[in-house]
């Protein structure tokens, strides 16, 4: 509320100032700012007093960054501090699991990591024939015996270097064979003797396994295959081959034959020479795995056969 107040001068004249009277009687008169009173060392501006208030402001946010980046110090090493404790706790606790771990688990783990050796084992036995595969490799298109003889039939060089291969339709050596490729005997090659091993048929193969061949001991020896291409031609042929003893590889051998065309007479492909193994711990049997394929994978024979090394020939 504001109200005309009477103010008596010395000369006795009553003049009225404004004043603002507040109702509560406690409170006392509040008169307006006379700046004009004031000693002129104090008064300013109303520019210098905005940018005093600025200084302030600047100031109290400077305060304010330091203020809040102490804290963020404080957090940082607070959040340390607790992330190793929990990590310290985190070990004890594994270390305390651990020792708490019974027997009996210990051994059922152990069981089931042998377990896992096992099959891994079994699945790498199982596989020990897989061919070595060239990375990069395709094998290309195969093409049968009139599509290769129609490719540049106009050149006679080329057509006399086909019938050398066998290009042109031969005989078959095994009309009721569906096989193109009939492997007939593998031969075991030494300067003393030489053994031929028969696999024409399912019932020589069989006799194979019951009665396996007799090898001396440390002598020098090769493997000759004997095999008929009828029909179409192949390519890549290979020869592998394992021998293990007591289930042990101890041996393998791998063999790159070529490509052949049809033709009546038999193959034959002499293997690169070995030495038989020697002394007492060397003499036993040996089972031997072996397998004929082709680059496109096909296994055209694939037979179990035993060998005995002995002190000498029987």
């Amino acid at each position: 509320m504001t109200e005309s107040v009477a103010k008596t001068t010395d000369t006795g004249v009553q003049t009225a100032s404004l004043t603002r009277v507040s109702g509560r009687p406690w409170k006392s008169l509040k008169k307006p700012t006379n700046r004009t009173m004031m000693a002129k060392s104090l008064r300013r501006s109303h520019e210098q007093r905005m940018q005093q208030d600025r200084d302030q402001k600047s100031l109290k946010l400077m305060e304010k960054e330091l203020r809040d980046e102490k804290e963020a110090e404080k957090t940082a090493l607070r959040n340390r501090i607790v992330e190793r404790r929990k990590k310290f706790q985190e070990k004890v606790q594994r270390e305390a699991f651990e020792a708490k771990m019974s027997e009996r688990k210990r051994m059922r783990m152990k069981r089931k990591e042998l377990r896992q050796r096992a099959h891994a084992k079994h699945y790498q036995e199982n596989d020990d024939l897989a061919p070595t595969c060239t990375a990069g490799f395709k094998v290309g298109e195969k093409k049968n015996i009139d599509e290769l003889a129609q490719l540049d039939a106009a050149d006679a060089s080329l057509n006399k270097w086909k019938e050398s291969l066998g290009l042109s339709h031969a005989q078959e050596r095994f009309p009721d064979d569906p096989r193109t490729v009939v492997v007939q005997a593998l031969v075991f090659q030494s300067e003393d003797r030489a053994i031929r091993i028969d696999v024409s048929t399912p019932k020589a193969i069989k006799n194979l396994q019951k009665n396996p061949i007799t090898i001396k001991e440390g002598c020098e020896y090769t493997f000759k295959i004997e095999f008929v291409v009828q029909r179409e031609m192949v390519s890549g042929l290979k020869f592998l081959q394992q021998v293990k003893r007591k289930g042990i590889p101890v041996d393998k051998m791998e063999e790159m034959c070529g490509s052949y065309g049809p033709k009546y007479e038999s193959h034959e492909r002499t293997f690169p020479s070995s030495k038989a193994p020697s002394g007492l711990l060397a003499r036993g049997t040996y089972n031997v795995k072996s397998k004929f394929i082709d680059d496109d994978n096909t296994v055209y024979l694939e037979w179990m056969w035993s060998m005995d090394i002995k002190k000498d020939w029987e």
